[in-house]
């Protein structure tokens, strides 16, 4: 390879990406990294990803109140989530099924708050007559539900994920003959 050549790499579909935005992603760092470029079935390596965990935990929490007179309730409900994803990763000279880097794990996360829409005290709350008033979903500052909220995540996730994963690479590849 001449110097300033970029690395051609190929990037099929990520197992376990179904709507192929880790892949995407991935395409996107690889050629804004300056030392690689995509191409498809032209490349000189093949870059093998599969999603080998995806995992969300709670991990912040509020007190439930009393209703009307707002007074903390010894029960804890949860508001903050962060999902975990884990990919594995293996880099393989196009033609080959010998790894030249690999397999080695890949790790990122993102972090989330939410409410519990099916809660009555986080859509609304009671005035000091102890009338119900609503509020909207996004006025505490809340994403959205749980679920929805552990999907938001996705996107910055997948570019951290994608980010980690080049940058793996570069450690790889200028530490690793090829």
């Amino acid at each position: 390879m001449n110097e300033g050549e970029k690395i051609s790499i190929a990037v099929p579909y990520v197992q376990g990406d179904f709507e192929g935005k880790l892949t995407d992603s991935l395409v996107q760092e690889i050629t804004s990294s300056g030392l690689f470029k995509y191409a498809n079935w032209t490349s000189t390596y093949r870059l093998d990803i599969s999603i080998d965990s995806d995992h969300n935990e709670k991990i912040g929490y509020q007190y439930d109140r009393d209703l009307c007179t707002g007074t903390l309730q010894q029960n804890l409900l949860s508001s903050e989530g962060r999902r975990t994803i884990t990919a594995k990763v293996l880099l393989f000279h196009q033609g080959s099924e010998k790894p030249i880097l690999g397999p080695y794990k890949v790790t990122a996360y993102s972090e989330y708050d939410y409410i519990n829409p099916n809660s009555i005290n986080e859509l609304s709350f009671c005035d000091p007559q102890c009338m119900r008033q609503v509020t909207l979903d996004f006025t505490l500052g809340q994403l959205d539900s749980r679920d929805s909220a552990q999907d938001n995540a996705l996107v910055p996730l997948y570019h951290d994920l994608a980010h980690n994963i080049v940058q793996s690479l570069i450690v790889g590849l200028t530490t690793t003959p090829l």
